[in-house]
Formats: C-alpha cells, sequence, structure tokens
C-alpha cells in the first residue's frame, strides 16, 4: 500500500460530518453566530502549504495561493445560501474559468448542504478543477468517470469533502457556544460514507482572545481521532495488514473572527503520521481589507 493512498484516505475520513456537529455548552460567553446581510461579500486569500517530513528532512508538495469569494445570494430566518468562488489566480492557475461551489448553512451558520452538485460535476467533466485539488486531481478525475458512468450519491459524497473541504474549515466554529477562561472538551463520531461506520473523535476548544471594544474574537480548537478507531478503518479500507503500524491525526484550528460571524483570518494545520513520516497540510485565510 502506498503511503499517497494512506493520507488520502486519512484526509478524506477526517472531515466527514465534523462541520454538522455543532458543541453546545452551558454557560457560554462566546457564541459564533453568524449575522449576515443579504448580497453581503467577503474575499479572501488562501494559502497552501503541504510539507512532508522524513525523520529530520522536508519536502514541500505543495505552495499555492488561491482568491476566494463569499457572498450572500439568499437569507431566510432558517437559512442563509451562499456562492464560494474561486477565482483565477495567475496564467498557471488550472482553473480555466472561475469555479464556484453553492451552498446552504443553517440560521447560524452551520453547514446544511450542497446546492450545485450537478453543475460542479459539468465543470469538473470540462477539466476545470480548483486550484487546491492538484495533489488530488487523478483520483478525483477517477470518482468524477465513476460518477458520470453510474450516478451514485455515495461518490458526492466523497467528492463534496474534498471539493468543500475549505468551506468546512471556515465554518468550524459556526452554530457553537464557548466559555471564557476554560478550555471545552466535547467527543463526536463521523460516519464514513463508504462502509457507514464511525468513528469516534475528540475535539478540545477555547476562546483565546475577547476584545469587546473591537467586536473581535479568537477560537481555537484540537481535533483528534480515537487511535483504536483509526487503525480500525486503515486496515479494514484500504487494506493494511500491518499490526506495528503507527497512525496518528491532529487538526489544529486558529480562527479571527468579528462578531457579526464574519471570519477575518484563520489558520489550520492537518498533521498525518505514519510509522516515521509526517504529512503536515497547512491552509490559511486572510481576508481582504
Amino acid at each position: 500500500m502506498k503511503k499517497s493512498h494512506i493520507y488520502k484516505a486519512l484526509f478524506l475520513l477526517l472531515f466527514f460530518n465534523y462541520t454538522s456537529a455543532q458543541i453546545n455548552i452551558q454557560d457560554s460567553l462566546v457564541a459564533n453566530t453568524a449575522y449576515w446581510m443579504l448580497h453581503d461579500d467577503a474575499t479572501y486569500d488562501v494559502y497552501y502549504v503541504n510539507t512532508k517530513v522524513i525523520e529530520n528532512d522536508s519536502i514541500t508538495l505543495l505552495n499555492k495561493r488561491n482568491i476566494v469569494t463569499m457572498k450572500i445570494v439568499d437569507s431566510t430566518n432558517i437559512s442563509y445560501d451562499i456562492e464560494w468562488t474561486y477565482h483565477k489566480t495567475d496564467e498557471k492557475d488550472v482553473n480555466k474559468n472561475k469555479f464556484q461551489i453553492k451552498f446552504q448553512t443553517d440560521e447560524f451558520g452551520s453547514f446544511k448542504k450542497w446546492l450545485n452538485k450537478l453543475e460542479v460535476l459539468k465543470e469538473l467533466q470540462n477539466d476545470n478543477y480548483p486550484y487546491f485539488i492538484q495533489n488530488e486531481k487523478k483520483f478525483i478525475e477517477t470518482l468524477v468517470i465513476a460518477q458520470t458512468l453510474k450516478p451514485n450519491e455515495v461518490i458526492y459524497e466523497v467528492l463534496e469533502n474534498y471539493l468543500l473541504i475549505n468551506i468546512f474549515h471556515y465554518l468550524n466554529f459556526s452554530g457553537g457556544s464557548y466559555p471564557m477562561n476554560q478550555l471545552s472538551w466535547v467527543t463526536i463520531e463521523i460516519e464514513n460514507p463508504i462502509n457507514k461506520k464511525k468513528m469516534e473523535s475528540s475535539i478540545i476548544s477555547e476562546v483565546e482572545y475577547f476584545e469587546e471594544n473591537h467586536n473581535t474574537y479568537i477560537l481555537t480548537s484540537t481535533t483528534q481521532p480515537n487511535q483504536a478507531d483509526l487503525n480500525s478503518f486503515l486496515k479494514e479500507i484500504i487494506k493494511i495488514n500491518d499490526d506495528h503500524a503507527l497512525y496518528y491525526n491532529e487538526i489544529k484550528n486558529r480562527s479571527l473572527f468579528h462578531n457579526s460571524g464574519w471570519l477575518i483570518q484563520n489558520e489550520i494545520e492537518n498533521k498525518m503520521t505514519y510509522n516515521n513520516e509526517v504529512m503536515i497540510k497547512n491552509i490559511r485565510f486572510e481576508m481582504w481589507e
């Protein structure tokens, strides 16, 4: 089994349904709630750095930048409809045109559903991919071919967790309430759409900073899957039979928000360990002024 397949499997599984798990904590002081207005928008630089570390040597596998705009196109008392648009960054960008994903959240800003699956599938069939997907492009091409020949909702779920990964990062804290001056710990279950089995994960969250005069606050989280569940997943799904192999995953998110619910800046580190190799995926959002 190639190690790249292991990293892809870890990356795929560890974002299934994270954003749908709301963290409700009694006596909270900071609620990450969306107060977005119809037709509001914000544009971000999104930076991607992927690094592989083997013992003391490191190799940079990806170092790219995207520009993305998030726009509120519909608003009701129970939901927001949002356009998430990747813009062509430079002439080397694999995007032939802009690449747009439409999705819906609840009234708090938590992800509900992907709205334009068929339109996005057509873009992929026409070889129009968002820039950040370069390293996984061959794998996604295989999924697109399979979905074209024999449509399957499971394939859409897998595509969703690759193509919407930045959206899930962006909405990581949405709908949650977080107490001041103490750590919050919660256990959730994420479901693998391939075999419908669940894996337990723990999330530790904290209000790192709160500035009432500037209407800003910083939330942090650390997510770790249950070690036994992670090993079971890898052995069953991608047929790893090495009983002595070590698998470990940790995802850290540090996000700066305005009280309106708009993200100003965040940093995500997804560290995946397989024996003596470490794959680190870093993503950073920075709002345009």
